[in-house]
């Protein structure tokens, strides 16, 4: 079934290798005249993910294939392929029905590009997860210049991968702003957000519900800039944040709250060691203490206090943090059969 597209004339700048970028492709070719959809070569792709990491790329956990249902199998495979590859695959189909050209392109800010973004007359250029900074003339291009989706709650959270850091940070509540853009990053007026609270979510329940929520946000859109609104400028603290590396996924025990400990494991890319090697921590509750455990003792932080039906219940600043599944390996297991299997005894610590 073809999309209908309706509103005004736009060219689309689709961040296609991020779930979130090439889940606005289909609304927004339902709800506006897309001119193009842009979409960046590999090498700009792999120049922005050094560019934002220092030269590193972000630490992911490892794919647990063992643990996988076998009716599932064929769902993780395609997610993994649609967010690598099949995102090029799936926007190729999904415009091709649609009638739409894509144009690639490893530098939106040349005189070649911006004379053929020109020469099209858009009214305005509209971008989600791009992995490029747009320039003075390409936004000038456009007679409405250019609106990005981003998925935070500006002026809070500007830069690359917000969603993280909000998780991370154990902020309460959640959201997608779409703002006016300028050539400093995510800082122009904002013309719509949606919020939600994020409180006690993981990071994939957090992903979902941004995912969930681009249809009817982008109509918002689309009907502010038929209205012709005036933006809101941001207002509040702001704060910008690189691509998280990883450091910033890494459990440092001595130095962390149990609260802190607990936001990171969230995000779903928390680790740290035992027995010198790398454990992944999945999922896990954060307890106000754990001295009851140890004879109203003391315990280093990351130090095994004790066990219950489900759980390995370990010591924290502030706290005590209870694993209940991760990963030692590449196969992930609940905490307690991984204790049983590894001979773990209480007073061995993480690190």
């Amino acid at each position: 079934m073809e999309l209908m597209s309706a509103g005004p004339r736009v060219i689309f700048f689709c961040g296609h290798k991020s779930p979130y970028g090439f889940g606005h492709l289909e609304p927004i070719l339902k709800e506006f005249t897309v001119i193009a959809v842009v979409v960046a070569t590999d090498e700009r792709w792999a120049y922005f993910g050094k560019t934002l990491s220092g030269g590193a790329s972000p630490l992911e956990p490892p794919l647990l294939w063992a643990d996988i249902e076998p009716s599932k199998i064929a769902r993780h495979v395609r997610d993994r392929i649609h967010r690598w590859v099949g995102g090029a695959i799936g926007l190729r189909n999904i415009c091709l029905r649609s009638h739409v050209p894509i144009w690639y392109t490893g530098d939106v800010n040349s005189p070649q590009f911006i004379q053929k973004v020109s020469q099209q007359s858009p009214e305005v250029l509209l971008c989600a997860a791009f992995p490029q900074l747009f320039g003075h003339d390409l936004l000038a291009s456009a007679s409405r210049g250019g609106v990005n989706f981003h998925p935070a709650l500006l002026p809070r959270f500007r830069g690359a991968h917000p969603h993280f850091w909000a998780i991370a940070r154990g902020e309460s509540e959640g959201g997608m702003t779409a703002h006016i853009m300028t050539e400093r990053l995510d800082g122009g007026p904002i013309i719509a957000q949606a919020r939600f609270p994020i409180a006690g979510m993981y990071y994939s329940d957090y992903y979902r519900a941004l995912l969930g929520r681009i249809p009817e946000f982008v109509n918002e859109v689309k009907e502010f800039i038929i209205c012709d609104r005036l933006p809101e400028p941001q207002i509040g603290h702001s704060v910008l944040f690189h691509n998280d590396c990883e450091i910033n996924h890494r459990v440092f025990w001595d130095i962390m709250t149990a609260s802190e400990i607990h936001n990171l494991i969230r995000t779903e890319r928390a680790f740290c060691t035992f027995r010198d090697r790398r454990i992944w921590i999945h999922r896990a509750d954060c307890l106000s203490n754990t001295r009851n455990m140890c004879s109203h003792a003391s315990a280093e932080p990351g130090t095994i206090v004790g066990f219950d039906e489900s759980r390995i219940i370990l010591a924290a600043r502030e706290g005590g943090i209870a694993i209940t599944s991760l990963s030692f390996g590449r196969r992930k297991m609940p905490s307690r059969s991984w204790a049983d299997r590894n001979k773990v005894q209480i007073g061995q610590r993480f690190r």
